[in-house]
């Protein structure tokens, strides 16, 4: 039989059960600004890096000394919440007293109120939104102290809070274990993809093929009717261009202009289908912005993002900008030249410096095992079957992984705002720690 539910008042929270409350978060809770002007040398300091958003509840413990002046300080079980977009999805039960930057709240539960059941209020999809609806600051939207104290909160009786958040502990664990196991899966399977493709790049497909000593370090053995080659002996290298601001964001131009935010796809995208930017060919003239042509392989150069090792093709002419560069393959088949430049490790060309760099001189003379054009198209089309076929599992295991996400998000706003009643002995399953 279902509970009686009445108006909460509140839009976005609907209805609750009847014997509910609402109020602001401030009344169950201390919105704590405990600063002090230095990190204490003995404590633990929580940077807005070391909350993990996946699960919403770990905290990888810092000791970097390289910290802000100013910190907030916290106590075991206070929940730690970041203000800051976009991490306001970011939130945590500190397991340990410690030190945090102040673009994260110290949240302290009041003696009738559960901590853990504020928690999953916390990270209910749609106390994010509200909370999100209310960042002000163009640069940095961020939420006050102020105005996460002053948002409503539905509040249960104290056993019910235990009882909710003991529901969803197990159930979040639940489903957490098989997201897990799912995740682990699609290493595993982009690990084999990895190896599919090295192995038919450097060693070809012919296990009966006679081989030689390349004479590079890295590639061992080749076959012995391939060459060691440079890379720019196969095509040209060449770095995207500035692209100002003031020119970004038109999209009706003729020619696409990518930014290295655009590599972003999953990884087993390999064109770039889609773009924010786009410029006409006097823009690229006045620019100095080069059209790369049809099959051009482009990828980050400079910052994080090589480290991503990503490698897209252009389905047609585009320009880059110049945190990336392009490959365009000139006497090697294209789609080879893709797979080939999967097993070129950016990081180990990257230059010494504060900010990683790859150099279009060090690349090109990056030296690879080049087998004669026919065999380059044999190995592209045996690469282009199987890792298609891996990407179709991957890719239903990602979709699986987002379903089960959105059904961990689903259950918390249930629970939390009472239209799941978690006395309902039907609604408990086994620990999957337990089984």
């Amino acid at each position: 039989m279902s509970r009686p539910m009445k108006d909460s008042g509140i839009e976005w929270l609907g209805e609750i059960p009847a014997h509910w409350e609402v109020k602001s978060l401030k009344h169950v809770a201390t919105i704590l600004e405990d600063r002090l002007n230095r990190r204490p040398d003995s404590s633990v300091y929580v940077g807005l890096e070391d909350m993990v958003s996946w699960s919403g509840r770990l905290i990888v413990e810092s000791d970097s000394d390289n910290v802000e002046s100013n910190v907030n300080v916290f106590s075991t079980r206070d929940v730690l919440f970041g203000k800051l977009r976009p991490y306001l999805a970011k939130v945590a039960v500190a397991p340990f007293d410690g030190v945090c930057t102040t673009e994260i709240v110290a949240i302290r539960a009041f003696a009738d109120t559960s901590v853990d059941f504020i928690f999953y209020c916390l990270i209910d999809r749609q106390f994010i939104d509200h909370v999100d609806r209310l960042t002000y600051g163009a640069k940095m939207p961020r939420v006050s102290p102020e105005q996460l104290g002053n948002s409503p909160h539905p509040v249960p009786p104290l056993p019910e809070q235990r009882a909710i958040a003991d529901y969803l502990d197990n159930e979040t664990t639940r489903i957490d274990t098989l997201i897990e196991k799912k995740r682990r899966l699609t290493n595993l399977l982009a690990e084999r993809r990895q190896a599919i493709i090295t192995e038919a790049v450097t060693k070809g497909l012919d296990r009966t093929a006679a081989m030689k000593d390349s004479g590079i370090e890295w590639l061992g053995e080749i076959p012995a009717h391939w060459e060691a080659k440079r890379l720019k002996h196969l095509g040209h290298l060449r770095a995207g261009a500035g692209f100002p601001e003031v020119e970004q964001g038109i999209l009706d131009e003729e020619i696409p202009f990518f930014k290295v935010g655009d590599l972003a796809p999953n990884r087993n995208v390999r064109f770039m289908n889609n773009w924010q930017h786009s410029i006409s060919t006097d823009t690229a003239r006045r620019l100095r912005a080069f059209v790369f042509p049809q099959d051009t392989i482009v990828f980050a150069k400079i910052g994080a993002a090589l480290y991503l090792n990503r490698r897209r093709v252009l389905p047609h002419p585009a320009c880059i900008d110049n945190n990336m560069m392009g490959f365009t393959p000139q006497t090697c088949c294209p789609r080879w030249a893709f797979y080939l430049l999967n097993t070129v490790d950016l990081a180990w060309l990257v230059n010494p410096g504060a900010v990683p760099s790859v150099g279009e001189n060090r690349l090109s003379n990056v030296q690879i095992a080049c087998p004669p054009l026919p065999e380059q198209r044999a190995i592209a089309d045996h690469l282009d079957t199987e890792t298609q076929r891996i990407d179709t599992l991957v890719n239903k295991l990602e979709r699986q992984i987002d379903l089960l996400a959105e059904r961990r998000q689903a259950v918390i706003t249930a629970a939390v705002t009472g239209k799941l009643d978690v006395s309902d002995p039907s609604l408990i399953k086994p620990n999957p720690q337990n089984l």
